[in-house]
C-alpha cells in the first residue's frame, strides 16, 4: 500500500495484550534485585547464559520491545508511530554531536556506537511506554510495587545493619565495613557497588509513596522506613537529592531542609577520607575529567573513550597511565563514579548541553501534562513528583552514576506511561485497536 498519502492522523498505536504489560511491570518491579545473585552465586555460576540474562534483563527488555515494535509495523493492521515524548529535538542533538564527535576523534566505530546507545538506552524507552496503551489501574499498580519494593528494601537493610552491629555478618545482604557515627553504610540487597543509586530509587520511592497512599498508618510507616534507609546509605548526594525535591515539593520544609544541609556538610567537612586526587578515587577521575574536557572543549574525546561502560569494555587507553589502583577501580565499577563529568569528558559541552535539554525538555512537559490532570489530584501530585525528581536527578548525578536500570529504567518508564494516560485522553480513538483483556 502507498503510504504516502496517509495523513498523520491516521497512523494509530495498536495495543498489546495485557499480559504483556504485566510481564513489562513485573520486569521494572524486579529490576532492583538485577545484582541481588551475585552475593549468593559461587563464581563459577555467574559465567551461566541464564545468570548473565538476569543480571542484565534491561538490555533483553530493550530488544524485546524493539521486536514488538517491529510486529506492529510488519503484522499489525494499523501503521506504527512512536509517540513523541518532547524530548525528540535535544535526543537528536546529542545523537548528532556524538556521531560528529566520533568522526572527529577517529573513535573505533562499534565502541563509539556502544557509547552513544548505554547512554541512551535507558532514556529511549520513554517512547515506548509512551506509545502502549497503558490504563490508569495498571499505571497505579507499578506505583504501588515500587513503593511496596522499597519499603522492603529498607526492612532488609534496616535488619541487615542490626545484624552487622550486633557482629553477625548478615552475608547476602552485604554492607560496606565503613562505619560513619558508629553505623555501616548499607547496601542492603541491590548490591555491593549499588549503595548511591539504591539512595536514588529510594527517593522516588519516597515521594510516589507520599502522594499516592491513603491509608495514614500506612504512608507514615513507610515513609519512616524508606527515610531510615535513606539515611543508612551515607550517601551525601542522596541526603542533597532529598534536600532539593524537599524544598521543591513544599517550601515549608526549608528549615529542616537547612538542618539536613548543615548535617551533610559537616559529615563532608568532618570526613577522614582525604580528598587529594593522589589518594581519593572521585578526586581523581574528576580532575582526569576535566583536562580532557579543557584539551577538547567542544565535543570531547568521543563517546565510549572516557568514564562510561564502553571504555572499559573496549579497554580505553585513557586509562593506561593512571596509577593502577585508580585503573582497577574503574574497570572494576566498570564505568566512572559520575556522570556529567563523563559526559562532559566524552562529548564535550557540545553533548553536555544537549544531554542536560533533554531533561529539561521532559521537565516542561511532564510539567504540561500535570496541569493537563489538575482535576484529577493523583495524577497531578504524581506529575509534580516526576518532575522535581528530573531536578533531583541532575544534581545527584554530578556525584554518581546515572545509568543503572532499576533508577534511570524505571523512572522513564513511569514517564513514559504517564505520558500514555495523557495522550488518550487528549487524542480519543488514537489507538485502532483493543487487544482483549
Amino acid at each position: 500500500m502507498d503510504t504516502s498519502s496517509i495523513s498523520a492522523s491516521q497512523f494509530r498505536v495498536p495495543d498489546v495484550h495485557s499480559f504483556v504489560k504485566k510481564l513489562l511491570i513485573l520486569l521494572i518491579v524486579l529490576l532492583p534485585f538485577q545484582e541481588t545473585y551475585t552475593a549468593f552465586m559461587e563464581e563459577s555460576a555467574k559465567e551461566h547464559s541464564l545468570f548473565k540474562a538476569m543480571t542484565h534483563s534491561d538490555e533483553v527488555s530493550g530488544l524485546i520491545l524493539i521486536v514488538f515494535a517491529v510486529s506492529f509495523i510488519f503484522l499489525k493492521p494499523a501503521y506504527f508511530k512512536l509517540y513523541d515524548a518532547g524530548i525528540t529535538k535535544p535526543l537528536v542533538a546529542f545523537i548528532a554531536v556524538s556521531f560528529i564527535s566520533i568522526v572527529w576523534n577517529g573513535v573505533y566505530a562499534p565502541q563509539g556506537f556502544f557509547g552513544v546507545y548505554n547512554l541512551l538506552k535507558n532514556i529511549a524507552i520513554i517512547y515506548l511506554f509512551a506509545s502502549l496503551r497503558w490504563r490508569k489501574e495498571e499505571f497505579l499498580t507499578l506505583i504501588k510495587w515500587i513503593t511496596v519494593i522499597a519499603v522492603f528494601l529498607a526492612v532488609a537493610g534496616i535488619i541487615s545493619e542490626a545484624l552487622a552491629l550486633y557482629g553477625i555478618d548478615p552475608g547476602g545482604t552485604v554492607h560496606y565495613r565503613e562505619p560513619r557515627f558508629g553505623l555501616y553504610r548499607v547496601a542492603s540487597l541491590v548490591g555491593i557497588n549499588n549503595l548511591n543509586h539504591l539512595g536514588k530509587y529510594s527517593i522516588l520511592a519516597l515521594f510516589l509513596l507520599y502522594a499516592t497512599v491513603k491509608n495514614k498508618t500506612n504512608k507514615y510507616t513507610g515513609l519512616f522506613l524508606i527515610l531510615v534507609l535513606i539515611f543508612l546509605t551515607m550517601s551525601r548526594q542522596t541526603w542533597l537529592g532529598l534536600v532539593v525535591l524537599l524544598v521543591l515539593m513544599n517550601r515549608k520544609w526549608i528549615f529542616p531542609v537547612i538542618l539536613i544541609a548543615a548535617g551533610n556538610a559537616f559529615i563532608t567537612l568532618s570526613s577522614q577520607v582525604s580528598y587529594d586526587p593522589d589518594e581519593y578515587y572521585r578526586a581523581f577521575t574528576y580532575l582526569e575529567a576535566w583536562k580532557l574536557l579543557k584539551a577538547h572543549p567542544v565535543l570531547g574525546v568521543g563517546p565510549g573513550m572516557f568514564g562510561s561502560v564502553a571504555s572499559v569494555v573496549f579497554n580505553s587507553p585513557y586509562y593506561d597511565e593512571w596509577p593502577v589502583r585508580f585503573a582497577e577501580a574503574i574497570r572494576g565499577r566498570g564505568g566512572l563514579d559520575a556522570f556529567w563529568p563523563a559526559v562532559l569528558a566524552e562529548t564535550g559541552m557540545a553533548g553536555f548541553l544537549s544531554y542536560l535539554l533533554i531533561f529539561g525538555y521532559l521537565y516542561k512537559k511532564i510539567d504540561a501534562v500535570k496541569q493537563y490532570f489538575s482535576n484529577d489530584p493523583l495524577l497531578y501530585n504524581i506529575g509534580t513528583v516526576l518532575k522535581y525528581y528530573i531536578v533531583a536527578l541532575i544534581i545527584m548525578c554530578l556525584f554518581s552514576g546515572l545509568n543503572k536500570p532499576f533508577v534511570v529504567f524505571t523512572f522513564f518508564s513511569i514517564c513514559g506511561m504517564y505520558l500514555s494516560l495523557y495522550y488518550q485522553r487528549t487524542n480519543p480513538g488514537s489507538i485502532k485497536e483493543q487487544i482483549p483483556q
